[in-house]
């Protein structure tokens, strides 16, 4: 597929615009916009764009990063929101205190724990049981994100490297 360069933005003197994105050229000699294959589109799109090298042009390249990180940015928040739907945010935003509540006790049996004994009294559980639950279910949790977020970083440094738009569509990133 070739990528076109919208030279004027203004389409068929509307209101409308039309960006890189909306305009696709394919081999077979026909332009669409917005997917559409119509004869109209056909003329706007040659009227009004120019096609580039895909595989060279830094411009095409940068946005097509940018959409690259956006996708993987996107798969990402999902794939954390999946992990984390348990919980609501105001839930999330406590998991530090318990975290060094939890710490804290581990290396001072003798340490004030107030967040947790409020917990563990609301839940009808001993403070102990519920320091090892929150000590297991945090280390499961940081190990997850740890490795959605070393995955993710790991795909923006090969976007960061690809120099053609060859090496994106070697690119694969599953979650």
């Amino acid at each position: 597929m070739k990528y076109v360069k919208v030279t004027n933005p203004l389409i068929l003197e509307s209101d409308r615009t039309v960006d890189l994105l909306t305009f696709d050229y394919f081999g077979g000699g026909f332009f669409t916009v917005d997917g559409n294959a119509t004869k109209e589109n056909e003329w706007i799109a040659r009227e009004s764009a120019t096609v580039i090298d895909e595989q060279t042009d830094s411009g095409f390249l940068d946005i097509i990063r940018i959409i690259r990180r956006t996708e993987i940015n996107y798969s990402f928040t999902k794939s954390v929101f999946e992990l984390t739907s348990q919980y609501v945010k105001d839930e999330i935003d406590t998991f530090y205190i318990q975290e060094k509540e939890a710490m804290n006790y581990q290396a001072d049996n003798d340490v004030s724990t107030p967040f947790i004994d409020a917990i563990a009294s609301a839940r009808e559980m001993d403070r102990v049981v519920l320091i090892n639950k929150i000590i297991a279910h945090l280390a499961l949790y940081k190990s997850n994100i740890a490795a959605k977020l070393g995955k993710k970083q790991k795909y923006f440094d090969e976007i960061n490297s690809a120099t053609t738009y060859s090496d994106f569509n070697l690119l694969n990133w599953t979650e």
